[in-house]
């Protein structure tokens, strides 16, 4: 046949399309490059100009009008996996209005536990970090070169939706709805001061003194920080590996790292506990004398640097584990407790300046005494203690926090007033003891405001936000808090900005909103 109906010549097309060879004629050529014509020339002048507007200006408002729930959703996903995927290809991605997110080789150390083994890898990972961007400069363009800019994040993250999408959207409109998701994001870490929505990629925290009457001033002073989840392995080798050894001691690990105690002593919780505001005679009556004491050694690290670090160790504590309410899969079998040993640490400046001896002792027996009798330490331990006596299974995890009336922990006004369990990152796994297995947990003093921080969001993101902050390790008892007025994030001076910002996880009350800035 010379001809057909163009019914059958759409069927013919799309049959052979779908085969892997498209057809095309001289025809459509010419109708695709007016096409072509006129797209240009409505994203230049005359009436269309309206058009060009239409897609590029869009506030979160009319992202939320404009979208539901599952289009949110849908974006979300295709962004974070987009985005994703040139990160790996050691790419930056402008998200337009925001930041730049742009990664970084990194090399690390890993231990991973199989059994009673050991094994060392060393990596090559590709970490991502941000950088706050609300207008892309020529200066930013040279310094990450290969920058993805909207159009091709778009494009590669409209290939990438699901077909239903497709169908709804063109590209334009896929701009359009992603310079949407963008705001929406910007407003929303400024306004909570934190975003899950590139949880692919990582967190987003905004810290900042919220100076200016609405969002966009808050934007310019804030100082968002990303708190990666996601890393890429480059290269990986194994260093080593072997049987994990049994512990006499919880000391023995750290005096193969850092060498000999500079010092140990005996805590007496009923001591500490009375000057915490608890009745001693009370305390005394209920507990036998036994465990009315525990050990405590002092360990020095980086000996030799401008300002150690001094390490306190428990040991004996793991003993008062109960093994039939331990849950979860990290004991190796359920008849060996799985207790924890405290750790808790702390610069050598800073306990030195605790301590009311005059230099007339040298430098080391100076460091000892103070090591022995720092009531800030003691307390910090003493008030762990009590955390541990209020779990079922007196054991510790990372994420955990406690504070009381009256046990403030530094003179300080909002100082240091509680703790918070951490992981202790120099031995992260469990260990081998003679009488059971157990972990190290790292206590932290905390300010009150920190504390209700992880209550409102969770624990998760207070330590995501202390790690952000290099705060997750080493006590520092003078600090101001994450949230004091004059420190990085200032509960808000004016009321909130009259825009509509997206759901969040935890919905906000006035209260919350004055106390997490």
């Amino acid at each position: 046949m010379e001809s057909s109906s163009p019914d059958s010549a759409t069927v013919l097309s799309a049959a052979l399309s779908s085969a892997g060879e498209p057809v095309r004629s001289k025809s459509s050529d010419a109708l695709n490059s007016v096409n072509s014509s006129k797209k240009l020339g409505s994203e230049s002048t005359g009436p269309n100009k309206k058009k060009f507007l239409w897609e590029y200006r869009i506030t979160p408002t009319d992202y939320m009008n404009e979208t539901t729930a599952a289009d949110r959703e849908a974006l979300r996903e295709a962004l974070n996996k987009s985005a994703f995927h040139f990160l790996s290809l050691s790419r930056a991605v402008y998200l337009e209005s925001l930041g730049i997110v742009f990664p970084i080789l990194s090399e690390e150390r890993s231990s991973h536990q199989l059994g009673n083994r050991y094994a060392i890898r060393e990596e090559t990972v590709i970490r991502f970090l941000f950088e706050k961007c609300g207008e892309l400069i020529a200066f930013h363009k040279e310094k990450h070169q290969s920058l993805v800019e909207l159009p091709e994040l778009a494009e590669h993250l409209y290939a990438h939706l699901p077909i239903e999408y497709q169908i709804r959207w063109d590209e334009k409109m896929v701009r359009r709805l992603l310079r949407g998701l963008c705001q929406s994001i910007r407003t929303e870490v400024v306004v909570d001061g934190y975003s899950g929505q590139l949880s692919y990629l990582g967190d987003l925290f905004a810290l900042h003194n919220r100076q200016g009457e609405n969002a966009t001033d808050w934007f310019a002073g804030a100082n968002i920080l990303l708190y990666p989840r996601k890393s890429v392995p480059v290269r990986t080798r194994i260093r080593s590996h072997y049987e994990q050894p049994v512990l006499e001691s919880a000391w023995e690990l750290l005096e193969a790292g850092f060498g000999p105690q500079l010092t140990t002593f005996t805590l007496h919780l009923a001591d500490e506990l009375e000057q915490l505001g608890y009745d001693k005679e009370t305390f005394t009556s209920q507990l036998p004398e036994e465990a009315q004491t525990f050990q405590v050694g002092a360990f020095v690290q980086d000996s030799g640097t401008q300002d150690e670090v001094i390490v306190f160790c428990t040991d004996g504590l793991r003993e008062i584990a109960n093994p039939e309410k331990i849950k979860g899969s990290d004991a190796t079998c359920s008849s060996e407790i799985f207790g924890c040993e405290l750790i808790t640490q702390i610069r050598r400046s800073d306990l030195i300046a605790e301590s009311n001896y005059s230099q007339e002792h040298d430098d080391l027996e100076l460091l000892e005494i103070a090591a022995r009798e720092s009531a800030f330490v003691r307390r910090l331990l003493a008030m762990a203690w009590i955390l541990l006596q209020t779990r079922k299974d007196k054991t510790l995890r990372p994420g955990l926090g406690f504070s009381s009336e009256g046990s403030r922990l530094s003179d300080r006004k909002g100082g240091i007033s509680g703790i918070f369990t951490t992981q202790y990152n120099k031995i992260s796994l469990t260990q081998r003891a003679c009488n059971g297995r157990f972990a190290y947990v790292n206590i932290l003093g905390v300010t009150e405001d920190e504390l209700r921080f992880s209550e409102l969001r969770s624990a998760e993101h207070l330590e995501a936000l202390l790690q952000c902050k290099m705060l997750d390790q080493v006590n520092s008892p003078k600090r101001k808090s994450l949230f004091a007025k004059a420190g990085p994030i200032a509960a808000p001076q004016t009321a909130a900005p009259q825009t509509a910002a997206p759901q969040t996880a935890v919905s906000q009350t006035k209260e919350q909103e004055a106390s997490i800035g």
